[in-house]
């Protein structure tokens, strides 16, 4: 069985993707099921995440292989943990203060509106769902 697993990892690494980025959305259902899928589904009550790189390994070495997965794994890691980090400190900003500034896209400083505040909270919390785990 493991023999099984590390060809069909070492087939899956030697691929090259053909897409330079996949949206993948993710939703949790009525049963408390979560569902990932590449098509966007019909509700709106989903996370949309984007993988965007590839990887092509350079020797078909089993044993670099699995030392370049486990690096990218730590990678993965690290970037959930950031994006845990920052959907939290959004969180407690948006909960903390009354009035929240951002910066437009033009450079402009605006105040969310009470209903643009709850929409950035509902946001953020999804995130947190997706990026911080539950221990």
């Amino acid at each position: 069985m493991r023999t099984l697993c590390l060809i069909f990892l070492l087939l899956v690494i030697s691929t090259k993707a053909f897409a330079t980025s996949v949206k993948i959305y993710r939703w949790v259902d009525e049963n408390n099921i979560v569902h990932f899928s590449q098509h966007q589904p019909s509700h709106d009550n989903y996370t949309e995440l984007t993988m965007a790189e590839t990887f092509s390994p350079k020797k078909n070495d089993a044993g670099q292989l699995q030392s370049a997965s486990t690096r990218k794994v730590q990678d993965i890691s690290a970037d959930f943990q950031e994006k845990c980090a920052i959907a939290q400190a959004n969180i407690e900003t948006l909960i903390k203060h009354d009035k929240v500034q951002f910066t437009d896209k033009d450079g402009q400083t605006k105040v969310l509106s009470p209903e643009e505040k709850a929409i950035q909270l509902a946001n953020s919390e999804k995130q947190a769902e997706v990026y911080c785990r539950q221990q």
